[in-house]
């Protein structure tokens, strides 16, 4: 029997930290409007569900990106599994809405540990002419846990309860922490004195621009991502099922152009491909503005499907040059913050979707106060939903800027060793 490439084994390893938090969120992300209904929560308080869990996860990756440099990444890792997945079972126990958000933030400070030191870990598993290529896979990655977690999160809503989505991390959880032990290397610990963060990494305008760029990009991105399943569940009156499904088009066309976009920029480097995921990124939010309450599923398919082919330009060209513009020592914490401008961009977003949504809500009924988003007319939820879409349009837009104003990194395309 063939022996598995150690590189490889150790990314199929890593993978399940990525593959199991994707997969939870994007199965949490579908059943929120369900969520909502049986908790009785309003639009501000459900945003919570969401938020509470990415503020425990951007609450630590900085000191635990760090930890990872300083410390036993494997270790770390395999804690992180084990804390994710525990958390995970507390979750269907919720009574209330203010429960589940107790629970998700304890989700989020399991996740918070492996998500902050798999980008080191991988980066550290292949070499650097590979790199692209393996932040392109790892990304596949992520986009097959969101992808399987909208049709699998509507699946088990519609037949079984929401509180079924929580208890499919146990097998992955469980899997990831023995792959883990096997394919993982020990890793000797850094001898540098310990910095919480090395705050020369902001002088290198490559690592500066890459990580602005990503943050104005999820912000972007999860604006549209969070008030998707409520237009399809409460304006066109999908089923959870049908809105897993739908909202899985995005995640198979990340699938698609992900890996793709980073074995180019292994070739050509990232100043052309991530500027221009990001230039599509604008469009896309522009097109999906266009959305009504009379809109076919195909409208809505393509729309998705557009939004996920610029995601997938962009992000593994981005992430790569960002790894590449920093020493082996500091990998952990760059590649922690990163996770950082994604979770806080995510949280903003969310945030800003919902404040921006709101408010246009509230302009257009002339109502203030809170509300249940399930008891708007068809009519009045696109008045809000139309102009937050122009929101995070510009945010792409911003985030194109920075990408412009990064450089180009294909000369600093190899980690150092020092």
């Amino acid at each position: 029997m063939k022996k598995i490439d150690p590189k490889w084994g150790a990314f199929i390893a890593i993978a399940f930290g990525p593959l199991m938090a994707t997969l939870d969120s994007s199965s949490v992300n579908v059943s929120l409007p369900i969520i909502a209904r049986e908790l009785h929560a309003s639009m501000s308080d459900i945003e919570w569900v969401v938020t509470s869990y990415l503020l425990a996860i951007g609450a630590f990756l900085l000191p635990l990106g760090r930890l990872g440099d300083q410390w036993n990444k494997k270790k770390l890792f395999r804690i992180g599994l084990i804390a994710f997945t525990l958390s995970s079972l507390l979750c269907p126990f919720s009574q209330t809405v203010f429960q589940l958000i107790f629970f998700r933030v304890l989700q989020g400070m399991g996740g918070a540990i492996f998500m902050s030191i798999a980008p080191a870990l991988l980066v550290s598993s292949f070499p650097s002419s590979e790199r692209g290529r393996a932040v392109g896979m790892m990304g596949m990655t992520v986009s097959t846990g969101l992808m399987l977690g909208a049709p699998v999160g509507g699946l088990l809503t519609d037949y079984i309860s929401w509180k079924a989505i929580f208890l499919i991390n146990l097998p992955i959880g469980v899997l990831g922490f023995f792959l883990a032990e096997k394919f993982l290397q020990e890793e000797t610990h850094c001898t540098e004195e310990f910095r919480f963060l090395d705050f020369s990494l902001f002088k290198n305008r490559f690592f500066v621009g890459g990580n602005l760029s990503l943050l104005s990009y999820f912000i972007a991105l999860f604006i549209l991502y969070f008030l998707t399943p409520f237009y399809l569940s409460d304006v066109l009156e999908y089923s959870p099922k049908k809105v897993g499904f739908v909202m899985m088009t995005f995640s198979l066309a990340f699938a698609v152009v992900t890996p793709i976009s980073g074995w180019l920029s292994d070739k050509v480097g990232s100043q052309i491909l991530s500027p221009m995921g990001l230039a599509l990124a604008v469009v896309a939010y522009l097109c999906a503005s266009q959305l009504t309450a009379a809109s076919t599923p195909k409208e809505v398919v393509l729309t998705l499907l557009f939004v996920g082919v610029a995601a997938g330009l962009f992000q593994a060209p981005n992430n790569s040059a960002i790894l590449g513009a920093v020493k082996k020592s500091q990998l952990g914490v760059a590649s922690a913050l990163i996770a950082t401008m994604r979770t806080f961009g995510t949280m903003l977003g969310v945030a800003i979707g919902t404040v921006f949504f709101t408010f246009f809500i509230q302009k257009a009924s002339g109502v203030g106060g809170h509300f249940n988003v399930h008891e708007l007319s068809p009519e009045l939820f696109i008045q809000g939903f139309k102009p937050t879409l122009w929101v995070a349009a510009a945010f792409a837009l911003i985030g194109f800027c920075f990408s412009l104003m990064r450089g180009d990194t294909k000369r600093h395309h190899l980690v150092s060793n020092v």
